[in-house]
């Protein structure tokens, strides 16, 4: 963890329980969320680099890897979202650690996305070189094939 304006490092997390694949701050600057190759998603302090909290202990455990590619803290800092190779969008509330799961519709698992900056946006990519972009609600909301 960086103290950026200061260029300083303030703490390294090892231990973790499998690869991360994406790393997201809070608006706030307080949290980060570090998603995993196992289907969880680690929630560390960010001045101290302790967890604080441990999301998803594998939401759908039929499809191996879980692994999460992307996350976003919503305005506010009270949820996160993440989507996750099953092909699913997950709203995570951090005050119950509580998910929302809700299945895309793409025949191909993700092998990348991201979510815009305001949330309102998901993108996600396929093997097959197919972009499709989601609401969060996770209606379909263009497909790009030709880029």
């Amino acid at each position: 963890f960086w103290d950026v304006p200061n260029a300083k490092l303030i703490a390294t997390r090892t231990g973790l329980a499998d690869r991360v694949w994406t790393v997201v701050a809070s608006r706030d600057g307080n949290h980060f969320a570090a998603g995993c190759h196992g289907g969880t998603i680690a929630v560390h302090e960010a001045k101290t680099g302790k967890v604080s909290q441990t999301l998803g202990a594998k939401v759908a455990p039929e499809v191996e890897p879980n692994l999460v590619l992307t996350a976003a803290f919503l305005p506010g800092d009270k949820e996160l979202l993440s989507v996750g190779w099953d092909n699913a969008l997950t709203l995570w509330d951090l005050k119950t650690g509580t998910p929302t799961r809700t299945s895309l519709d793409q025949p191909d698992e993700f092998t990348a996305a991201a979510i815009s900056a305001d949330c309102r946006l998901i993108a996600t990519g396929d093997r097959k070189g197919v972009i499709r972009v989601w609401s969060p609600k996770g209606s379909l909301l263009a497909t790009l094939d030709e880029h």
